[in-house]
């Protein structure tokens, strides 16, 4: 399996933002915490864990999911882009 998306799969954890999951306002760092914490969001979320065939897209994406962030950001701006101008952000 595709280290990536192994990642992606297994550790969500690595992806959410740090304030939503922390343990009274301390980074997760420990590797066990950290285990046990992406076994609860795979548990409580139900997400699946089975392997499935990858199809050149979803290979692209999965080797693109860092930027996935940047991209929302930049939808966003695009988005707004109106609003934006008539309070005079320039980006």
């Amino acid at each position: 399996m595709n280290l990536a998306l192994r990642k992606i799969i297994y550790d969500p954890i690595s992806y959410i933002h740090p304030q939503r999951v922390s343990l009274n306002n301390t980074p997760i760092n420990n590797p066990v915490l950290r285990s046990i914490t992406n076994e609860m969001i795979v548990l409580q979320y139900n997400l699946s864990v089975e392997h499935f065939n990858l199809n050149s897209s979803l290979i692209y994406y999965i080797n693109n999911w860092n930027l996935f962030p940047l991209f929302c950001l930049f939808s966003g701006y695009h988005f707004y882009r109106e609003r934006f101008a008539e309070r005079g952000f320039f980006l």
